[in-house]
C-alpha cells in the first residue's frame, strides 16, 4: 500500500476513475474536468471535516515588479484577470472560484465559507520527503 506518484493531478484522477487506486489527492477542479469528459467516471471530491489540513485552500495571486518597464500593461492584464469575462472562464471552465461579487460558482463546488480552513504556518509544509513517508505511515495503518 505504498503511495503512489502520479504525473500530474490529471493522471491520477484517471487511475482513480480507472479503479487503479482508491484516493488521490489532488486540486478539486481536476475531478471536474474528468467527470466533462467522462461523465459517467465513479469519482467525486471529497471534503474534509471543518479545521482538517486537507481543506487548505490554494490562492493565486498577480502583481507587478516595482523594476517593470510597461506598468500599464500589466495593470490593464490584472485588471483583465479581474474582469467578469475573464472570471466567468474561470468559473465555468476551469471550476475555479470566481472572485466577483454575484457570480455563481459552479454548483457543485462548497461555498467558501463552509471548509472551516486549518490554522497552520505554510513554511510548515515544504518537506517533500517527509510528507511522502507521512503517506506511505498512513496507508499501511
Amino acid at each position: 500500500n505504498e503511495a503512489q506518484q502520479y504525473e500530474g493531478n490529471s493522471a491520477a484522477v484517471a487511475a482513480v476513475a480507472a479503479g487503479e487506486i482508491d484516493v488521490a489527492l489532488v486540486n478539486h477542479y481536476y475531478a471536474y474536468e474528468h467527470l466533462r469528459e467522462n461523465p459517467d467516471a465513479p469519482i467525486d471530491n471529497y471534503t474534509f471535516p471543518s479545521g482538517d489540513i486537507g481543506n487548505l485552500i490554494n490562492v493565486a495571486g498577480a502583481g507587478i515588479l516595482e523594476s517593470s518597464d510597461n506598468k500599464p500593461l500589466g495593470q490593464q492584464f490584472i485588471a483583465y484577470l479581474l474582469s467578469r469575462s475573464a472570471q466567468q472562464v474561470f468559473a465555468e471552465e476551469t471550476f475555479e472560484y470566481p472572485l466577483l461579487i454575484g457570480m455563481d460558482a459552479d454548483p457543485r463546488l462548497k461555498p467558501l465559507d463552509e471548509f472551516g480552513a486549518p490554522d497552520i504556518n505554510l513554511t510548515d509544509l515544504d518537506d517533500l520527503e517527509g510528507t511522502l513517508e507521512l503517506l506511505d505511515d498512513v496507508i499501511a495503518q
